[in-house]
């Protein structure tokens, strides 16, 4: 009897510890979309609304260019940052790789911006998680429409 009892809290004590762990890594989908327009020469900011779970939040999104240059083909790649604020001292930020592929010789751009989330702030603050930027972006005139997809954990 003591043996039966032993292994059924093992089990109940496995069992738990999975939970735990399942819970702990859990990850939450994100989408959205918006646009963004050239407020100086490396920031981008806009609107958007943004799908976290069930929950739908407006958004100002503020793209920063830390580096751009000439990558393989006729593509631009670089590094950049985003602070996404939902209001209220609720924020992301991540760290961003981007590529972006020339459309025409306009300065019209396919984007795919690969992020992490590096940082949050009040309901989002020890945030981590991963997200993806497409969409198109004109450089000569400064402007972006995005949608955005991920996880956040």
């Amino acid at each position: 009897m003591k043996i039966k009892s032993l292994r059924s809290l093992a089990l109940a004590v496995g069992a738990l510890a999975l939970a735990i762990a399942a819970a702990a890594f859990s990850a939450t989908p994100v989408q959205g979309s918006g646009v963004t327009d050239a407020i100086n020469a490396n920031q981008l900011q806009g609107v958007g609304d943004i799908r976290i779970g069930q929950s739908v939040y407006s958004v100002i999104s503020t793209a920063t260019i830390l580096s751009l240059g000439p990558g393989p083909g006729h593509t631009l790649v670089g590094t950049s940052t985003h602070t996404l604020d939902f209001g209220g001292g609720n924020t992301l930020v991540t760290s961003d790789d981007a590529v972006l592929v020339p459309v025409n010789n306009l300065g019209l751009y396919q984007m795919r911006v690969t992020s992490t989330i590096v940082s949050g702030t009040g309901s989002f603050a020890g945030a981590t998680g991963d997200l993806t930027f497409t969409g198109r972006i004109n450089l000569a005139v400064g402007h972006a429409e995005w949608r955005v997809h991920g996880q956040l954990r």
